[in-house]
């Protein structure tokens, strides 16, 4: 019979690892945030499209940051856990939302193309569709090693988002 309200103690490496990542991704998330405030309040009536782009990379960096504190939740979870299994699980989960981030970070940069293009439709139409293209095809894969993680490592998600766009 065995006893299964044991607890292992947690790895000591996994806690320092989740620390840093969690205090480092916190710190990228409020710098990028001040930053894109501070972005927006200097766009003004006669600004040009080159002003508009630091509030996007602020915005990324922010971004960045909460997927950093996200991988670094995912370690500090992981500590007490042991096995292949879960271990591998929570690596393809933190490589997910890894290609996830890119994704979003490749197609936003593409879609800022969108801004010189100005009003001409059949451009902005073909930067929308390039832009989500890049999106999904960088993004599924890493949805899909998300929930092969999730299931792995028998663990939730801990970052969602939801977005909806028209054209």
């Amino acid at each position: 019979m065995t006893n299964q309200g044991v607890q292992h103690r947690p790895n000591v490496l996994f806690n320092l690892a989740g620390l840093v990542l969690i205090v480092a991704g916190l710190a990228l998330l409020l710098y990028g945030v001040v930053r894109s405030f501070a972005a927006v309040a200097a766009v003004g009536p006669n600004s040009s499209i080159d002003d508009l782009v630091p509030i996007v990379g602020n915005l990324l960096i922010g971004m960045w940051g909460g997927l950093i504190f996200t991988f670094g939740r995912y370690l500090w979870r992981g500590a007490r856990k042991r096995g292949f299994r879960d271990r591998f699980g929570r690596l393809l989960i933190i490589l997910g939302y890894g290609l996830i981030g890119i994704a979003l970070t490749v197609g936003l940069v593409s879609a800022m193309d969108g801004w010189s293009a100005g009003f001409d439709g059949d451009a902005l139409q073909e930067i929308g569709i390039r832009s989500v293209l890049i999106i999904a095809v960088i993004g599924f894969p890493g949805a899909a090693l998300c929930g092969i993680g999730f299931r792995l490592a028998r663990e939730q998600a801990l970052a969602q988002a939801e977005a909806k766009g028209e054209f």
